[in-house]
């Protein structure tokens, strides 16, 4: 019954995916189609893997080649936004439904969006003046939340 809900989901959505594809000068196909929608109503950015084994996309059989092929295609495009840091996996988002602020702990790497509509306004602002076309902040701290935690929780010498 859930496969239903997505699917009726996926349909509402789709003739806007399709508009948008022809907009961009592509060729409209089920798996661009069904990358937007996945990356659409995601609540975070995903990885390719993330992406490949989508509940939302068990009746589309996806290659993780044409996975990669499309993504190229759609951040060419400008309709999919792509954010790389260091040797970590890609993390993709549909364009402007992500935050393009985040905060990266220096010892797990874990990467937490953040949502500042004040501080993105006034970064777009400095976008126009000095005409860049995008932008991703990222802010380095010691330790995450978890990784403090996990030191709390850890004994400072081993037990005999």
């Amino acid at each position: 019954m859930n496969a239903g809900v997505n699917m009726f989901a996926y349909e509402k959505n789709s003739a806007e995916l399709k508009a948008l594809l022809l907009k961009a000068d592509l060729k409209v196909t089920m798996t661009r189609l069904t990358i937007l929608h996945i990356l659409r109503s995601a609540q975070r950015e995903l990885t390719v893997t993330e992406i490949l084994y989508s509940p939302q996309q068990q009746l589309k059989k996806l290659s993780c080649a044409g996975i990669y092929q499309a993504l190229r295609q759609l951040e060419r495009a400008g309709l999919v936004a792509k954010f790389k840091l260091g040797d970590e996996q890609a993390l993709y988002s549909f364009k402007n439904t992500q935050a393009n602020i985040r905060i990266c702990c220096r010892q797990c790497g874990r990467l937490e969006q953040i949502a500042n509509p004040l501080f993105e306004l006034q970064i777009q602002e400095l976008i126009l003046i000095h005409g860049a076309s995008s932008y991703h902040l990222t802010l380095e701290k010691p330790k995450c939340f978890c990784c403090a935690e996990n030191a709390a929780e850890q004994p400072d010498h081993p037990r005999r």
